[in-house]
């Protein structure tokens, strides 16, 4: 892949994060690279189609990390999902499906079924982390595991969004707070 196209979708991602879908445009981008909106569209002819790329990137780096974790135990498993969510916190980002959520319904058909594909993925894979360490008496919850997972992602989401406002040491009360509410009997 050429260094403009990896560009084009680091800044895409970013916009995203920042901005939200609809509030980006080419322009953004063609800016900050200082190239042409006619080279974005040479990569990327449609919008939509940056989108979906970004989310196919961000599924295949999530199962990179899960894959590399495979082995490990259902608590570090959780550590390396957290982790996700403390990264983007520390730099001061959003979850990306939870800025994409915000606009989805108003994203392309091609856009909206990559996203439920990455969520669809994340909550199958928290799903199983959480079923795995409840039965190795790692965690304890009373709810269905699919609830606790949802659970826990809304939160992670949430709390990204609102350490924008109230600031990073508001993030780490609710991610210790989740934490808690696993590890707690």
């Amino acid at each position: 892949m050429s260094d403009t196209k990896e560009e084009i979708l680091r800044l895409g991602e970013l916009l995203i994060r920042d901005k939200g879908y609809n509030a980006f445009s080419y322009q953004d981008i063609s800016g900050k690279l200082s190239i042409k909106n006619a080279a974005v569209h040479y990569h990327f002819p449609k919008k939509s189609m940056l989108a979906a790329q970004v989310l196919r990137d961000t599924r295949v780096k999530f199962d990179e990390l899960m894959e590399d974790h495979r082995q490990a135990t259902a608590t570090e498993k959780l550590r390396a999902f957290f982790d996700i969510y403390k990264s983007s916190s520390e730099e001061h980002k959003i979850c990306l499906v939870g800025a994409m959520i915000t606009d989805y319904n108003t994203l392309d058909e091609q856009v909206s079924q990559e996203l439920k594909l990455v969520m669809d993925e994340i909550l199958t894979a928290v799903k199983n982390i959480l079923k795995e360490g409840r039965n190795s008496g790692a965690f304890f919850f009373k709810e269905k595991p699919r609830t606790k997972a949802l659970l826990i992602i809304t939160n992670m989401i949430a709390a990204l969004q609102v350490a924008r406002v109230t600031g990073q040491e508001d993030y780490n009360k609710i991610e210790q707070a989740v934490i808690e509410g696993l590890t707690n009997p």
